[in-house]
C-alpha cells in the first residue's frame, strides 16, 4: 500500500509541475499494446500549467494558466503538442515575470493594499473544453472562453460571441466588464444547442443560463439570486436545465475590500440545498430542497415521466483543496472525500430521494448511456484509502458493485470517453506522463503511449471522432 509521504509526494508533483510546451506536432511512441483502429480524432485537454509565478506559490492549485494537450490518433499511430492558453494576463506576467492579477485562490502579494477593490480577477483559460459552431473553446469559471486553433493550439482572441458576454450598464462595467461564461456546458444531442451557465454578483446577484444555437448566437436568461451561489456545473435533459445550489455563503464584502480570495471568502452552512429546475421553453424555475452537500461534478441526467434523476459526486462539505497540508494532515477531513451519489426527484410529489451508489470515494465523473443502461466513469479509491488518493479507474454500471483498475503508484486524471475506449492521461512521479487507452466495458489497459515530458495533471477534456476534428 502506498504510504502517505509518497502520495504527498505524487499529489505535490501531479499540480505542481512547470508544464514545457511542444508548439510542433510530434510523433509519440505507444510503448505498450496496440492502438485500436476505430481509434481515430483528436484528444484536446486542459489544465493548470504551473504553480507559481516569479517564485511565488500560487494559493490554490486551479490558479495556473491554462495548458491545451493534443493528441491525434490515426492510423495506429498517435501525434501531440502542447501549448499555453496566451490570455493577456498570461502575456503580462511573463513579461513581468510576477503575480499581477488575483485568482480563484490567490491574493496579489503585499497584503491588503494590493487587492483592495481590484474585482478583475486573472482568466485563467485553465478547466475545460468545448467544440461548438464552428468555434473550439478554452473555459474557466468566471470569464469570457478563449478561442483556440484545434490544430495548432494557437490561441486566437477572446470570444465573447459578437458582444453577447459582455457586460451593459455602469455598475457592471465596473464590477464584472466580462459575464462569466462556465467551464461545463452541455451540447443537447437533439438541437444541437449549447447551454451553459455564470454566477454575477450585483444587485441582486444574478444565475446566468446561456444558451448558443448551432449558428453559434448566444442569449441569456438572468435569474435573480438573493445569495450569490456557488455552482461549478449543471446538467441538461430533455425538458431542463437542472442547478443544485449548495447552502453555500460567499463573503463578498471581504472579496471585495481584498481582505480574501474568492475560495475563502466561501463557507458552508450545515443545511438543505436547494435543486433549481429550469424549464428549457422559459417557464418558471422550480425549487426543491435537497439534502446538504456539496457537488463540483455531474456525470449526467435524465428524465423518466415526472421523475428526473442526477447522478455526480458529492462531498459532505466544501473542499477548499487550498493546500497539501489539509489533504494529507487531516486525512479523516470528511469535506475532501467525496462519494457517488444519486438524486431523484420526483416532479408531481415534489420530493427529493438521495442514494449513495457504492461505497467508494470518486471524482471526475462522464457517463455512457442513460436511464437504466447508463455508466458512470471516473478515478477512485476504496473507503480504506483514506487520504483522498484517486489511484483508480472505476466503472459503475446499473446497480451492482463498482469495477476498479488500479494505475497506483501512478496517478490517473479524468478518462475522456472516445466511443469504446477511456483516454487516461497519468501522472507518474518522476517520469515522464503517459496517456493510457482502456476499454469502457472491461477497463482492460490496450495501450499506454509515452509522451515527451511530465506535466502537471489536467483537469477536463473532449475527444473530437474524425469527422468532427477534420
Amino acid at each position: 500500500m502506498i504510504q502517505p509521504a509518497q502520495m504527498r509526494a505524487l499529489v505535490a508533483g501531479a499540480f505542481g509541475q512547470l508544464a514545457t510546451e511542444v508548439p510542433e506536432s510530434i510523433d509519440v511512441p505507444v510503448i505498450e499494446g496496440a492502438l485500436p483502429d476505430t481509434l481515430r480524432g483528436v484528444l484536446l485537454r486542459n489544465g493548470p500549467g504551473r504553480s507559481s509565478r516569479g517564485g511565488v506559490e500560487y494559493g490554490h492549485p486551479f490558479d495556473g494558466d491554462g495548458f491545451l494537450q493534443r493528441l491525434e490518433f490515426r492510423d495506429g499511430r498517435a501525434r501531440y503538442s502542447a501549448r499555453f492558453v496566451r490570455t493577456r494576463e498570461f502575456e503580462a506576467e511573463e513579461a513581468a515575470d510576477r503575480i499581477l492579477y488575483r485568482g480563484f485562490g490567490t491574493n496579489r502579494p503585499g497584503g491588503f493594499l494590493p487587492n483592495a477593490l481590484r474585482m478583475r480577477f486573472k482568466n485563467a483559460a485553465n478547466t475545460s473544453v468545448v467544440q461548438h459552431a464552428g468555434h473550439t473553446l478554452a473555459l474557466w469559471e468566471g470569464g469570457l472562453p478563449h478561442r483556440f486553433d484545434p490544430d495548432s493550439l494557437e490561441t486566437l482572441d477572446r470570444f465573447s460571441y459578437d458582444g453577447a458576454l459582455e457586460g451593459t450598464g455602469f455598475l457592471q462595467r465596473i464590477i464584472g466588464p466580462e459575464l462569466p461564461f462556465s467551464a461545463h456546458p452541455s451540447i443537447c444531442p437533439e438541437t444541437g444547442e449549447l447551454w451553459n451557465f455564470g454566477t454575477a454578483y450585483g444587485a441582486p446577484h444574478r444565475l446566468l443560463i446561456h444558451t448558443v444555437s448551432p449558428a453559434g448566437d448566444l442569449s441569456t436568461r438572468a435569474l435573480p439570486m438573493r445569495d450569490l451561489p456557488f455552482v461549478h456545473d449543471m446538467v441538461l435533459t430533455r425538458n431542463f436545465v437542472v442547478f443544485v445550489l449548495p447552502a453555500t455563503v460567499f463573503d463578498v464584502p471581504a472579496t471585495l475590500l481584498g481582505l480574501r480570495s474568492p475560495v475563502d471568502s466561501i463557507s458552508m452552512r450545515d443545511a438543505p440545498g436547494k435543486a433549481l429546475l429550469v424549464p428549457r421553453d422559459g417557464g418558471p424555475p422550480i425549487s426543491l430542497a435537497v439534502p446538504p452537500g456539496f457537488v463540483f461534478h455531474w456525470s449526467g441526467a435524465w428524465e423518466d415521466g415526472d421523475t428526473v434523476v442526477l447522478e455526480g459526486i458529492e462531498y459532505p462539505g466544501f473542499p477548499r483543496l487550498e493546500s497539501l497540508d489539509v489533504v494529507f494532515d487531516q486525512p479523516d477531513a470528511s469535506e475532501l472525500l467525496a462519494r457517488p451519489i444519486r438524486l431523484t426527484i420526483d416532479l408531481s410529489k415534489r420530493t427529493v430521494e438521495h442514494t449513495v451508489l457504492a461505497d467508494i470515494w470518486m471524482e471526475l465523473p462522464s457517463q455512457v448511456g442513460a436511464g437504466a443502461h447508463r455508466v458512470m466513469l471516473g478515478v477512485g479509491a476504496p473507503q480504506s484509502c483514506r487520504h483522498p488518493f484517486l489511484s483508480a479507474v472505476v466503472r459503475i454500471a446499473g446497480e451492482g458493485p463498482p469495477l476498479m483498475h488500479d494505475l497506483a503508484p501512478d496517478l490517473p486524471g479524468e478518462p475522456v470517453v472516445a466511443g469504446d475506449h477511456l483516454l487516461v492521461p497519468l501522472y507518474r512521479h518522476g517520469a515522464a506522463a503517459q496517456v493510457v487507452v482502456m476499454t469502457v466495458d472491461d477497463l482492460a489497459v490496450v495501450a499506454r503511449i509515452q509522451l515527451p515530458h511530465s506535466v502537471p495533471l489536467p483537469l477536463h477534456g473532449t475527444w473530437l471522432a474524425a469527422d468532427e476534428a477534420a
